[in-house]
C-alpha cells in the first residue's frame, strides 16, 4: 500500500518508517528523534483506514487491469 500511495519502491524497514511516520504528523528533523512506536502505530492506522484502503485497492486493481 505504501508503494502505491507514494509511487516509489519500498525496500527497507527504514524506508517504510519514513513513509508511515508522516501519516501520523511526525516531522523529520536532522537533529530530531526518530518516530516512536506510538507514531508508527497511528501512521499504520491511517494507512489502513477504510477509505484509504478502498482508494488504494482500486488503484492496484486498475493497474492490474481488472477494474474498468
Amino acid at each position: 500500500m505504501l508503494e502505491v500511495r507514494n509511487k516509489k519502491k519500498i525496500e527497507t524497514v527504514g524506508q517504510a518508517v519514513e513513509e508511515v511516520a508522516p501519516l501520523a504528523a511526525h516531522e523529520f528533523y536532522r537533529s530530531g528523534a526518530p518516530p516512536g512506536v506510538k507514531r508508527l502505530r497511528i501512521g499504520a492506522q491511517q494507512l489502513t483506514s477504510k477509505p484509504t484502503s478502498w482508494r488504494l485497492s482500486r488503484v492496484l486493481y486498475a493497474e492490474a487491469g481488472t477494474v474498468k
